[in-house]
């Protein structure tokens, strides 16, 4: 048997009243468990996926007015082109990978604005 955590247990409790939801509304077709409707990002008929606006793990709720249905089917795949080919959506907060050491800086040995950890004009930790 499969183990699952809290936060997984929450969010099947909650896509299951969002489900129902979406029965009561007449907007989408529900089979089961699967939704079928227009996808919010490219108007094509697809089965769709919930996403949230907010990320769960950025503080966002399980309410329907965090929740977009849109497809992650081919050729579209929305859900994954939000989540991680340029979010459409401009849901995330774009903020920098690199560490602080990569972005130019100056050397404070010979203050000359490098993007390294080891300035190539001293030889010494630009740091």
């Amino acid at each position: 048997m499969k183990r699952v955590g809290k936060k997984t247990k929450k969010w099947i409790a909650a896509r299951k009243i969002l489900v129902d939801d979406l029965k009561k509304t007449g907007e989408h077709i529900v089979e089961g468990s699967r939704v079928f409707g227009i996808c919010k990002d490219c108007g094509h008929y697809h089965q769709l996926q919930p996403d949230h606006k907010i990320k769960r793990s950025q503080g966002g709720s399980d309410k329907k007015e965090n929740i977009d249905w849109i497809c992650n089917t081919p050729p579209c795949c929305c859900h994954d082109k939000r989540d991680n080919r340029g979010d459409i959506m401009n849901k995330k907060n774009q903020e920098s990978k690199k560490a602080k050491w990569e972005a130019p800086h100056n050397c404070k040995s010979c203050g000359r604005v490098v993007s390294m950890f080891i300035c190539h004009h001293c030889g010494k930790a630009s740091l």
